[in-house]
């Protein structure tokens, strides 16, 4: 997985899942897990336990890692493939009520689109040096990854001029000082920017839903509103949010 993407073509991915015997699977929810996700993620977390005991019972072999991963909102697209070719062909789920199955079964949060969106830049690992990112990645670690790489050289993490900013950066709903600007912490990728209409173009995974009904991997546009406060309460408003802009380091450790 190491093909450059861009971030939009990540989210036209999750839309369009290839599944040999169905048509196209589009994952258009969102998903978390852990406290945030209670009894309904539980029970979504159950329902695909089922599929892969079903998959192991027909010895097709299903790997437990996508399928973990998928549990928790932090399913890849590939793990998503392969999560939707084992129903399928372990007879769970009927190819006519696949894309229901998924609907009422599947999605990403917005770090589990994000560390796969960094995978596909080839800079995590899902099933090597970076497995432990298998149960997701925090934005405060996120952060702390950009500001390691600063201290080995990388000129600037922080960006505080729409000018800088550059695709793959990373949006942070955080203050300068690492403090979460909300609850549960939000992250969006760059994918392109205005400066004259002030414009930032990005994709992530959201709870609200968009003109089409995607409420998990989506494109946003949202507006730039100026730095606000000083010091590690500094940030920039974004759509009347506080976030901060930060680069994408050259590599995770």
């Amino acid at each position: 997985m190491a093909q450059q993407f861009d971030a939009s073509d990540l989210v036209n991915w999750y839309w369009t899942i290839s599944v040999p015997g169905a048509p196209d699977i589009s994952i258009n929810k969102y998903l978390i897990g852990g406290k945030f996700g209670g009894a309904a993620a539980a029970t979504k977390a159950t329902e695909v336990g089922r599929v892969y005991g079903a998959a192991a019972g027909k010895r097709l072999s299903p790997r437990r890692a996508p399928f973990e991963r998928a549990k928790i909102g932090k399913g890849t697209p590939w793990d998503l493939e392969h999560v939707l070719a084992m129903a399928l062909d372990s007879g769970a789920v009927k190819a006519s009520a696949l894309q229901g199955w998924a609907d009422s079964n599947l999605g990403v949060d917005c770090t589990g689109f994000a560390v796969a969106h960094f995978s596909c830049l080839g800079l995590i690992d899902l099933d090597g040096r970076h497995a432990v990112l298998s149960g997701g990645a925090s934005c405060p670690y996120l952060l702390d990854q950009a500001r390691r790489n600063k201290a080995r050289g990388v000129s600037s993490h922080l960006l505080w001029d729409i000018d800088e900013l550059q695709p793959d950066d990373m949006v942070l709903w955080m203050y300068a000082g690492g403090k979460e600007s909300k609850s549960p912490g939000h992250i969006s990728i760059v994918v392109d920017v205005d400066p004259d209409s002030q414009r930032v173009y990005c994709s992530e995974s959201n709870g609200s839903a968009d003109s089409g009904g995607h409420s998990g991997p989506r494109h946003t546009v949202r507006v730039w509103g100026g730095v606000k406060g000083k010091g590690s309460t500094q940030y920039v408003e974004l759509d009347k949010g506080a976030v901060i802009f930060v680069r994408t380091p050259p590599r995770f450790s």
